[in-house]
């Protein structure tokens, strides 16, 4: 009886720290990808995407493994569905998409910002 005792004392802080690790930790990674998997799934043609390259391409047709996508009015390729990072109408549900200034010299660039809440709208000044 007494053996048991100390096993369950020195094994219940394990116990306790794995059951905070995997719902602090897993369980929201777990939550993401499902997400981000259902959200792959449903892209169709016309959908803007940004690749994790940064590239914004659209979605001309979707293939088992690969999207069919257009880079610009001349040019199309295959991309992987593993390199999909986000959807960009993704960005405007959060207000993120708001446009920002790249100044280069003279010149006023637009643009848009992505991958953060708390940064709306910015100006960048390059020399």
């Amino acid at each position: 009886m007494g053996q048991t005792k100390e096993i369950i004392t020195t094994l219940l802080p394990f116990l306790v720290l794995f059951l905070i690790f995997y719902f602090l930790i897993v369980r929201p990674q777990r939550q993401q990808q499902k997400k981000h998997k259902e959200m792959i799934e449903g892209l169709t043609k016309g959908d803007k995407i940004v690749t994790q390259g940064g590239l914004i391409v659209e979605v001309l047709k979707a293939e088992a493994n690969f999207f069919s996508v257009k880079l610009n009015d001349d040019t199309t390729a295959r991309l992987s569905k593993n390199y999909v990072a986000f959807k960009l109408d993704e960005l405007d549900q959060f207000g993120l998409a708001e446009p920002i200034v790249i100044q280069q010299g003279r010149e006023e660039i637009p643009a848009r910002l992505s991958g953060t809440k708390t940064l709306k709208q910015r100006q960048i000044t390059t020399e």
